[in-house]
């Protein structure tokens, strides 16, 4: 049965966003000042953002696990960046009744997070800012020049040290970073208009959206790539095109990205009612991850014991999963259960292979 498109982006999505305001808010605007509702929960407040000094906003919330996976990086800019009079600000917002009051969680995370927090009391800092930009995902973050020029845009984890680094040094092009919002904007209508293609069944057209998304924005839109992979191999039944696509990605646009090389590689081996798989792509794509994460890359190890499995080189499943387990525990990871469970399963069927003593 042939299946519609979908993807999952790494960030948290507003479900039903009120934008207004969209478009209001863009690269080159003034940035508009931080709500004196806001009630600030760590350091002091911050109103105007054009007194001479760089501001760095990231825009979060206590629900979002891309968010949560964003703060080792905002802090350590924080700790970088505050000698050249950078002030980094979390923007909570979108609180949810279920999450962690950000409250608590600060008080949880401790010194893990230093930089100034804004709670987001009455929607304002979500509507000033995110709303008004037309931005329903996050974690956002914004800079802001020492003018009070809204600079750039972007995922905190794609880019925004460089830009913070350019705009620091007074060597950010605000005319480029233009372009470059422009080719954002593009490449999103472009991977909108591909879901739209994929529902009705146009699959030609949807893949070239996604190729166009995908050269007007690589950086934000390269996670498409693995998306057309999988609808080539799962949906298309194009097993031969979607593996010599998936090749030339592990050799150019995911070359240097562990955490997509590594979603390529568990699609093969782990996608159910795939057949034929290329195990040799999914050992290049997970071996290329670990290269880059220095082997601490846990779920690319597992993934790598995947391959071991579905090969039959059982022991040497069982030898990789067993060194997946040991990092995710070093790490305490959430995947240590799932990382239990398949090495158990990987043992049995070890163990049921192996001839019988003499």
């Amino acid at each position: 049965m042939k299946r519609p498109i979908t993807w999952i982006l790494a960030s948290c999505l507003l479900a039903s966003p009120a934008l207004g305001l969209e478009g209001a808010l863009g690269v080159g605007d003034p940035a508009p000042p931080i709500a004196a509702t806001a009630r600030w929960l760590q350091g002091d407040p911050v109103t105007a953002l054009d007194d001479g000094r760089i501001y760095v906003l990231d825009f979060w919330a206590t629900w979002c696990g891309p968010c949560i996976a964003s703060i080792p990086e905002v802090q350590s800019m924080h700790a970088d960046f505050a000698d050249a009079g950078v002030v980094v600000i979390g923007a909570h917002i979108w609180a949810s009744p279920e999450a962690p009051t950000p409250d608590d969680f600060l008080s949880e995370i401790g010194d893990a997070m230093t930089y100034r927090i804004a709670e987001d009391t009455d929607g304002a800092l979500a509507r000033d800012f995110m709303e008004a930009a037309g931005r329903n995902g996050i974690p956002t973050m914004m800079v802001v020049d020492r003018t009070g020029t809204l600079v750039w845009i972007g995922h905190p984890m794609d880019g925004a040290r460089e830009v913070i680094d350019q705009v620091v040094a007074g060597t950010f092009d605000t005319e480029a970073a233009l372009r470059a919002e422009a080719n954002r904007e593009a490449a999103r209508d472009a991977a909108a208009e591909a879901n739209r293609l994929a529902r009705e069944g146009d699959w030609d057209a949807a893949l070239a959206k996604i190729d166009e998304a995908i050269e007007l924005d690589p950086a934000g839109h390269r996670q498409l790539a693995v998306v057309k992979v999988q609808r080539l191999a799962l949906t298309l039944d194009r097993e031969d095109e979607a593996w010599a696509y998936g090749r030339s990605l592990v050799a150019g646009p995911l070359h240097d990205d562990a955490a997509l090389l590594n979603n390529l590689a568990r699609f093969i081996v782990e996608a159910p009612r795939l057949e034929p798989r290329d195990y040799a792509l999914a050992r290049s794509a997970a071996m290329r991850a670990l290269e880059l994460t220095g082997d601490t890359f846990a779920d690319a190890m597992a993934t790598l014991a995947s391959i071991e499995f579905g090969e039959g080189r059982l022991e040497q499943a069982v030898e990789m999963q067993r060194r997946a387990l040991a990092i995710a525990k070093g790490q305490e990871s959430n995947l240590v259960r799932e990382f239990e469970l398949k090495l158990e399963r990987y043992e049995e069927a070890w163990a049921k292979a192996k001839p019988p003593p003499f």
